[in-house]
């Protein structure tokens, strides 16, 4: 059920108890017949088979026809005749004993320390990894319901990393528009022309998602943060705006007429400004390969909810100031007690600053060729330490998982390297009591390959906020507590590699 999901690419399963015929000859009667062992076990092969009968031609469609041959229960297998003595027919019951037991154990799995059956769900490549993952948890569920002999428990989803890493560069990019309006609110002291300009972030925010549903864009990682990124720059045009529309309001200009002149004399220079911004991110948008894959689609969305910006302060802006703002001053200084204490309380924080700022550029001013020398030395020193800085693909993240490998000498009979494991598990459960679930693999690697003497334990962390250690802190923890294991070659690592963008 699970495996025929939309997305679902394959369903595999490790360690439990695979069921197996077991078919005990009995040498004495066998000798005794005279029968070969090849000729039982052609017999038992050659009557267990599918046969094809043929084919049926059915309206436009060829239907294949196939005669079913395989056993079905244990009596069929019993009753099938190996050979022919003197007109007796000599079945597989008068040789043989017939047992239907299991497999040898060659996997064992441990989920929170109990037996259990592992179940990996890999999506099919392009596929939202999210949706994939929430139509499999419904699935399960449902199958809980349907067949309460069993419970299928979600331990480790990877697609969890990937819902709170979209909700923190969401909520990044609120706050940051949030604080953007709060820092104009401060300096303007006024919340008309704040407002005015404040409108240029949610229409322009609004356009971008209308790019993204006809482009086929999704909200991941890429595209909420190049929202993030450029939040605060989409009030940067409407602020020049509206400032000189002010400016022409308070020489004597109506208002429309200030608006059209106002409007009229930056736009060159506003214009200039965003394609010079542009002209940043748009190459990424022609950039192949891992890195196009990156940061194509954060360059897209940058660039144009700052072309969105650039058209709301160009049309826009001017509407809402003729309608908006009042002739006196942008920076409102009346209204009650405590309004007029925070104006005042801005003003002169402000006042402060241009003061200071007036004070360094004299002092800059009168040492040119210090401030230069200065300059050449920091830029000198920043060259310098390039070279010194690590590279990497990308910053290492707390993905919630801590995962410990484990490997013994080949040829290890399983029992031995068990209870070699077992000892993992202990230290694991006394030296981490920040993990929610713990599932062992002992008999084959997460790809299927390896041996009884390999196996691994992925420890699923609580989140973020329930614990004070990071994945690496208890990963780091674990190497030093792991090394005293006689015969055990153990890697422990945090959980990394999770780079999918969608």
């Amino acid at each position: 059920r699970i495996e025929r999901l939309p997305g679902v690419a394959a369903l595999d399963i490790w360690g439990g108890l695979a069921r197996e015929i077991h078919v005990n000859l009995s040498w004495d009667r066998i000798k005794a017949l005279g029968l070969p062992l090849d000729q039982v076990l052609s017999r038992i092969q050659a009557s267990n088979v599918d046969i094809p009968a043929g084919r049926i031609d059915r309206a436009n469609y060829e239907v294949t026809i196939r005669t079913p041959g395989q056993f079905t229960s244990l009596d069929e297998l019993r009753d099938t005749v190996i050979a022919v003595r003197e007109g007796v027919n000599i079945r597989l019951k008068e040789v043989a004993d017939i047992d239907d037991s299991w497999q040898r154990v060659r996997q064992i799995v441990r989920v929170n320390g109990e037996p259990g059956i592992r179940l990996s769900v890999t999506k099919q490549s392009g596929t939202n990894t999210v949706e994939v993952a929430r139509r499999a948890l419904a699935e399960i569920e449902q199958v809980n319901e349907d067949i309460p002999q069993i419970r299928l428990t979600p331990i480790i989803d990877t697609s969890d990393y990937i819902k709170r890493s979209i909700t923190n560069v969401g909520g990044s990019a609120m706050n940051g528009g949030a604080l953007a309006i709060f820092i104009l609110l401060f300096f303007l002291r006024n919340v008309r022309s704040t407002l005015v300009i404040a409108t240029a972030i949610p229409i322009s925010i609004i356009a971008t998602f209308a790019l993204l549903y006809f482009s086929g864009f999704t909200l991941n990682l890429m595209t909420l943060g190049g929202l993030a990124l450029g939040v605060g720059m989409l009030v940067d045009n409407a602020i020049v705006v509206l400032e000189n529309i002010y400016r022409l309001r308070e020489e004597g200009q109506s208002p429309e007429q200030a608006a059209i002149n106002g409007t009229e004399e930056v736009t060159a220079a506003i214009v200039s400004s965003t394609v010079t911004t542009l002209v940043v991110f748009l190459p990424l948008v022609f950039v192949r390969g891992m890195s196009g894959v990156m940061f194509k689609q954060m360059s897209i969305v940058i660039s144009f909810s700052l072309m969105c910006s650039l058209v709301a302060a160009l049309t826009l802006v001017p509407m809402l100031a003729v309608h908006l703002l009042r002739r006196g001053a942008v920076h409102a200084e009346t209204g009650n007690l405590l309004r007029r204490l925070v104006l005042h309380s801005a003003g002169w924080c402000l006042g402060r600053l241009e003061d200071a700022y007036r004070d360094l550029l004299r002092l800059a001013m009168a040492h040119r060729a210090l401030v230069f020398l200065v300059t050449v030395l920091a830029m000198g020193g920043s060259l310098a330490l390039g070279p010194l800085i690590g590279v990497e693909l990308m910053p290492a993240s707390d993905e919630g998982e801590v995962r410990v490998n484990a490997e013994m000498e080949v040829g290890t009979r399983l029992d031995l390297f068990d209870r070699q494991f077992r000892k993992i598990e202990e230290i694991v459960r006394a030296s981490v009591p920040e993990a929610k679930s713990t599932v062992t693999s002992i008999g084959a690697s997460r790809w299927g390959r390896g041996g009884v003497h390999a196996g691994d334990l992925r420890i699923g962390l609580k989140p973020q906020r329930e614990r004070t250690r990071s994945s690496e802190d208890i990963a780091a923890d674990l190497r030093k507590k792991l090394v005293n294991i006689p015969g055990v070659v153990i890697r422990t690592r945090a959980g990394q590699g999770l780079f999918i963008l969608r």
